[in-house]
């Protein structure tokens, strides 16, 4: 069974090497979902992942 935590790694890393522009019609295609979800699903987990960042 695919998770969620799944469909985030795959939207993610795909949209960090394609590029937003080039992958969102490709990420989109593939999974079924709207460029609004998908774009929305994107910019929250890079949110979260840039606030668990310590300084050191």
């Amino acid at each position: 069974m695919i998770t969620e935590k799944d469909i985030n790694f795959y939207i993610v890393n795909h949209l960090d090497v394609l590029g937003i522009e080039d992958g969102l019609e490709q990420v989109c295609n593939r999974l079924g979902f709207n460029k609004k979800v998908v774009r929305g699903i994107y910019y929250n987990v890079k949110r979260s992942e840039k606030a668990n960042q310590k300084v050191i």
